[in-house]
């Protein structure tokens, strides 16, 4: 696995588990116990956005006839970090942990920032990220500003899943425990 794509793998939950055993340590069991129900929160919310914006990406597809593949990314990534075919199996399925996974990372640093959420302030963060997005994919990717798809996806799907994130963290009970 190229190390640009290990780092964004493990580098977050790395540094988790050093706070938390940092907190652990310290005997503080309410922040730990805290920053856990945070964290929870952003997995399964991030969770829940990426399967509601891969949801949104078909349906588009569907209801409007569009003559694009909403998943393209998902063998490319694959096919980047095992090396493999972008249609070999294993490229299949580590391209798309790699895209659930990267949701629940995102789901997890917005929690940490905004732990109350917010539709307008989950809109906001992953705005800011589809503004990297959008500059890094095109080389990456072989994606274009011209692409329609690209960029209508990127905005107005990426926008239902920051306000699917703040709007569930909004909701999430565990936070406060």
């Amino acid at each position: 696995m190229p190390l640009a794509y290990m780092v964004s793998v493990a580098a977050m939950p790395l540094g988790l588990l050093l706070a938390g055993a940092i907190l652990w340590g310290r005997g503080q069991d309410y922040n730990l116990h805290r920053l856990c129900g945070v964290l929870l929160g952003g997995v399964f919310w991030g969770l829940v956005a990426t399967l509601v914006y891969d949801l949104y990406r078909l349906l588009i597809k569907l209801l409007l006839a569009l003559p694009f593949d909403p998943y393209r990314v998902q063998p490319v990534f694959g096919h980047i970090i095992t090396g493999l075919p972008a249609s070999h199996s294993l490229a299949l399925f580590l391209g798309w942990g790699y895209h659930l996974w990267m949701g629940i990372l995102l789901g997890m640093m917005f929690a940490l920032v905004r732990p109350r959420g917010g539709a307008l302030a989950g809109l906001v963060f992953v705005m800011l990220i589809q503004v990297v997005r959008l500059a890094a994919y095109p080389s990456v990717l072989q994606a274009s500003w011209e692409d329609q798809e690209f960029v209508a996806n990127g905005i107005i799907g990426m926008g239902l899943w920051g306000v699917v994130l703040g709007t569930g963290l909004r909701t999430w009970r565990w936070r406060d425990a």
